[in-house]
């Protein structure tokens, strides 16, 4: 265990490698996705009756506005929950377009770090 009044040198600090949360078992698994993996998360998780594809059988399954009785609801009331609406569906947006970005990473070989490294500490 390091002494807590012992410094950190330059090399702990350019060698410092952070904790991953999205291990490389798991980035193995969202590189081997292709574009119709993530079209069909996105189908599953955000499925609206805005989506061309969606049947007019399925309306029932846009999972924000089924089940709302509007005509008892006050303007403030419904505007409040379409932007609810609207931010969860941001953020499912966002987490399937972020696994997207992870997905089409390329990977850096050991050589190719090695000298990004060099390069960024000569700046």
């Amino acid at each position: 265990m390091p002494n807590e009044n012992q410094k950190a040198t330059l090399r702990d600090v350019l060698n410092y490698e952070p904790e991953k949360y999205i291990n490389e078992e798991d980035m193995a698994i969202l590189k081997s996705f292709t574009p119709k993996h993530f079209a069909l998360i996105r189908k599953i998780m955000l499925p609206t009756v805005s989506d061309p594809d969606l049947p007019v059988e399925e309306f029932g399954k846009d999972a924000f506005l089924t089940g709302v009785d509007w005509t008892t609801m006050s303007a403030d009331h419904v505007k409040a929950i379409m932007q609810g609406r609207m931010e969860a569906i941001k953020f499912i947006l966002g987490g399937i377009i972020q696994m997207r970005m992870l997905a089409n990473m390329k990977e850096e070989s050991p050589y190719a770090e090695a000298l990004r490294r060099k390069q960024n500490s000569t700046k």
